[in-house]
């Protein structure tokens, strides 16, 4: 539906205005708030003063694809992550 188009078009506009305008609470929850990976792997770098927040989101969607598909992709940015390398063991992300 053109709404959903519509609405994911701001969101696009959104993620780059947050970035420039340093809006970095609003940018960490529309990449929470967006399903999937994309948004995330965009700008993990630039949201490394949230950890957490970053960790969490990567288990929500790695989690159901552990054992499914290869993720050593995902993991490598994870490590990048203050407390990353803990978080995989933690959560027996690595087979």
């Amino acid at each position: 539906p053109l709404r959903g188009k519509i609405l994911n078009v701001e969101k696009a506009r959104l993620d780059k205005i947050y970035l420039e305008e340093g809006m970095y609470d609003q940018l960490l929850n529309l990449v929470i708030q967006t399903p999937g990976l994309y948004i995330l792997e965009e700008y993990y770098h630039d949201l490394l003063d949230y950890p957490e927040q970053l960790l969490n989101k990567y288990l929500e969607e790695l989690k159901p694809l552990v054992g499914k598909q290869d993720i050593t992709h995902y993991l490598k940015e994870i490590e990048e992550i203050p407390g990353g390398v803990q978080f995989i063991s933690l959560n027996q992300l690595r087979k």
